[in-house]
């Protein structure tokens, strides 16, 4: 029986019956993450449960605080069913607040931490939030004044609570270690269902309004057990996520280790002989990343400084890893790399798995749905494709999300309808093995069609990532007078490395492809410009004018 409560947030796109067939069926349980961590708590309370550079948590610790935090929102003025922006670095608190407020029913909305007003006023006013939780202080910049100036703007903007540091107290500001610091431990005040709109996922999308992507608590809860289970995360791991908490590869890290009971790890800096102290000193078994801060750590010439005995899984999310990086990774890290794919709005399609041989692990897959997920290959005329044939990627289930909050309309254009039967269009180009295998060779918007002939971006970057001198390396097209679209190869050298456009014409020979591929344009940079959820800027490198250092043919 559905049980609908004041402020209850339905999902947009769910139905009644829809959310019964799940629950009836045990796809989705009544099982939460609070009431997960409420079991681990007096099941195993003495055990850290999370750690950072400055706190260690046990399981009891973040059972307590959490629930201690929860009710003073709400005594602060909070109520049951309004939003409240969540900006943390991967701090013990990010973590903390997450279980708290869903243990007294408030949206937390995700947003990264380096977002500065601009964009944070778009989330504002399209999500009506009533609160923030930021750092006081953090990467040079004060959020408390951040905060003042924003409150001025918007009125609905009540409430701002800071971590770490002092601020001046006020009716409208409040610091953390306050809250947390309240005396009671009692039942949770209205807690989450689990068929609510529990945690708001934001994109991060380089113009526009960002889409604010809801996640059901008992959707995402799924995938965490699912992903669980397809990693064999075991009760020894220790999970260390290595990306923005915010994001979904590093929601995925926190919702794996809670699933499995294990220790949480997070990593504040993304340097990588920071990470590499870290994963060695903490023992860290199974890393949650994404592909360009794995990058980073194959930047170090000696790896053997460290001691990554214990490494054994490192997961990749939010964008594709390239063959050439997966494969060096595994063999320097001596870890197993299991690629997955996903999107704020599914949470996750596929995951590969830590049994799949390396020619699926390292050849391109991001493997299979987890159980409760259904993806299909769609072709230009709207008919599934056949097996090894390229089409866009399209997926529906339990552990997908629900819709874009507040925006019924966007949800129907996303899902194509409301209900059981809506497929989510990723804008992905994939293709699918007759055993089930995804490999996402490509989003459809970045085809290039020079005079004529379509060329697929990832199939050149991974040709060119193959070179020697090549660390990255990303495909855009540019407009062309003559061709319609030209192709422009935008490369990051590794150290002390040079690159002529002799030298990439004779390699790309040397891999027999059709010369119609070979780049028009050839663009050297320190680094790739990227959007704040790790995606590289596609956008701003086909804007960029030619440099002296540069060529074209």
């Amino acid at each position: 029986m559905i049980r609908k409560v004041s402020g209850t947030i339905w999902p947009t796109r769910f139905t009644t019956s829809m959310v019964e067939r799940y629950m009836a069926e045990g796809i989705w349980t009544e099982e939460t993450t609070v009431s997960r961590l409420r079991s681990l708590a007096k099941e195993n309370g003495d055990a850290v449960a999370a750690s950072d550079a400055q706190r260690r948590l046990t399981w009891a610790d973040l059972d307590s605080e959490s629930c201690r935090v929860g009710r003073s929102l709400r005594e602060v003025g909070l109520e049951r069913g309004e939003l409240v922006l969540v900006q943390l670095p991967n701090w013990v608190e990010n973590l903390v607040v997450r279980y708290a407020l869903k243990r007294v029913g408030i949206l937390g909305v995700y947003v990264p931490v380096v977002w500065r007003e601009a964009e944070l006023e778009r989330v504002v006013r399209a999500s009506g939030a009533r609160a923030i939780v930021a750092p006081a202080r953090f990467l040079g910049t004060d959020f408390h004044e951040m905060f003042q100036r924003m409150r001025a703007k918007f009125p609905n903007l009540q409430r701002g609570i800071f971590v770490r540091g002092q601020v001046a107290k006020s009716a409208a500001t409040f610091c953390w270690e306050e809250l947390a610091a309240t005396r009671g431990h009692g039942d949770d005040l209205e807690a989450f269902e689990p068929w609510e709109v529990s945690l708001i996922s934001v994109s991060s999308g380089s113009t526009g309004a960002p889409k604010l992507c809801e996640w059901p608590e008992a959707a995402h809860w799924l995938a965490g057990r699912g992903l669980a289970e397809r990693l064999e995360i075991f009760s020894q791991d220790v999970v260390g996520i290595f990306c923005p908490l915010g994001g979904g590869a590093g929601a995925m890290g926190w919702l794996v280790a809670l699933a499995a009971g294990v220790r949480t790890v997070l990593g504040e800096s993304f340097h990588a002989e920071e990470m590499l102290d870290t994963i060695s000193r903490e023992r860290v078994s199974f890393v949650s990343t994404v592909p360009t801060i794995l990058l980073r750590l194959l930047e170090v010439s000696d790896l053997s400084r460290w001691d990554l005995s214990a490494l054994r899984l490192i997961r990749t999310g939010t964008a594709a890893v390239s063959q050439a990086a997966a494969r060096e990774a595994e063999r320097r890290l001596g870890a197993k790399i299991v690629p997955a794919a996903g999107s704020m709005e599914a949470i996750m399609f596929t995951q590969t798995s830590p049994h799949d041989p390396p020619e699926i692990r390292l050849g391109g897959s991001v493997g299979k749905p987890l159980p409760g997920g259904v993806v299909r290959i769609m072709g230009v005329h709207g008919v599934p494709v056949e097996a090894g044939e390229i089409g866009e990627l399209e997926i529906r289930g339990a552990y997908t999300g629900s819709g874009y909050f507040g925006d019924v309309q966007a949800t129907q254009a996303a899902w194509g309808t409301l209900g059981e039967e809506g497929w989510l269009r990723t804008g992905d180009l994939a293709l699918m093995t007759s055993d089930g295998n995804v490999s996402i060779v490509g989003r459809a918007r970045d085809v290039i069609v020079r005079g004529g002939y379509k060329i697929f971006p990832t199939e050149l970057e991974e040709l060119l990532m193959q070179h020697p001198a090549v660390r990255e390396a990303v495909v855009v097209g540019i407009p062309h007078e003559k061709l319609g679209e030209a192709t422009r190869a935008c490369v990051v050298l590794r150290d002390g490395q040079s690159l002529a456009e002799d030298d990439v014409r004779d390699f790309l020979k040397l891999k027999q492809i059709a010369t119609y591929k070979f780049p028009d344009e050839f663009l050297l940079l320190s680094e790739l410009p990227r959007l704040a959820g790790g995606k590289v800027d596609r956008k701003n490198l086909a804007s960029r004018e030619l440099g002296s250092e540069e060529w074209r043919r």
